[in-house]
């Protein structure tokens, strides 16, 4: 909560998008460092080439000067002329238009756009994206180079009703044996890369879980 904006990088070889929240501009930099450690030290590999808008964070003295030093090859979209960058400009129109009628069919309150834009996101790099030998593989795997195991029983729709088991001592009643042992939460996506953890929100605690 409290996030305004978000930062998004996309892999152009494999579709792959990586995904934070910002609550101000000021920490795209920051975030941009840990995704370039990200690649380093998950998949093995440097960032060759930056394509961006000239958006002050991407064209600031210290910024440019890191890519020098890095060996990172930067190329801007000219002024006015996005649709030189037109791969991620439609990909960010593409979550942007799918978290809005994505937040709308579940009714979720305006304040969780950033976890379902989260669980968009997701969503897109998990599902089947391409077939390799008559096999279907999703950008995660074309990331990666490998096939990822995946249960996609794990799947849930964004803002779904789920109920979650409740340890002894958060569960309410006068008698231990008639207390409840769940409580009805809302499903908001995933706490693990596989999907085997879910976050939901708890109307009764007003908090994400």
């Amino acid at each position: 909560g409290g996030k305004k904006y978000r930062a998004m990088f996309l892999d152009e070889n494999s579709d792959f998008l990586s995904f934070a929240l910002l609550s101000r501009k000021s920490e795209q930099p920051s975030k941009l460092e840990m995704y370039r450690r990200w690649v380093l030290l998950q998949l093995g590999k440097t960032i060759k080439c930056e394509k961006a808008d000239r958006g002050g964070e991407y064209v600031s003295t210290k910024h440019m000067q890191e890519c020098q030093e890095q060996g990172i090859d930067q190329q801007f979209s000219a002024p006015g002329a996005s649709q030189q960058n037109g791969k991620a400009e439609r990909k960010n129109r593409y979550i942007d238009e799918a978290t809005s009628a994505v937040m709308y069919a579940s009714g979720a309150p305006s304040s969780f756009w950033g976890e379902c834009t989260d669980w968009v996101v997701w969503t897109h790099n998990k599902l089947p994206w391409k077939r390799v030998d008559g096999v279907w593989w999703s950008r995660e795997d074309e990331l990666h180079e490998k096939k990822i195991p995946f249960d996609f029983e794990t799947l849930r729709p964004f803002g779904c009703r789920m109920w979650r088991y409740l340890p002894k001592q958060h569960r309410d009643g006068p008698k231990s044996h008639i207390r409840m042992k769940c409580r009805k939460v809302i499903f908001l996506g995933y706490d693990a890369r596989d999907g085997s953890i879910y976050r939901v929100w708890d109307p009764v605690r007003q908090s994400v879980q």
